[in-house]
């Protein structure tokens, strides 16, 4: 699976390795935005950074004989994160 820039995307974040590269010939960037959601828990509104990826035809294969599809977080402390569909337009150029 790989990040790609939606309708929706704000900011790029750029592999180091990557930061020389032009746009289009980037193949890790994480794209972001962030998008406020009600939090019963909380009393109010928890914002938080969405990112969009998109499978490769294999990984839908494999989703589609039933493969899960898992969350690896790098971080000391896990935190908090769900999983959803998004039908966001995906805007180009993505590789």
């Amino acid at each position: 699976m790989r990040s790609v820039k939606t309708e929706n995307s704000t900011t790029e974040h750029v592999m180091p390795s990557e930061k020389h590269l032009p746009m289009e010939q980037r193949d890790h960037s994480l794209w972001t935005y962030y998008e406020q959601f009600e939090d019963e828990s909380l009393g109010g509104v928890a914002t938080a950074i969405v990112s969009v990826w998109v499978p490769s035809f294999e990984e839908r294969e494999a989703i589609a004989a039933g493969a899960n599809i898992r969350l690896i977080s790098f971080a000391q402390r896990t935190p908090p994160v769900t999983m959803d569909v998004s039908t966001e337009a995906i805007i180009g150029p993505n590789r």
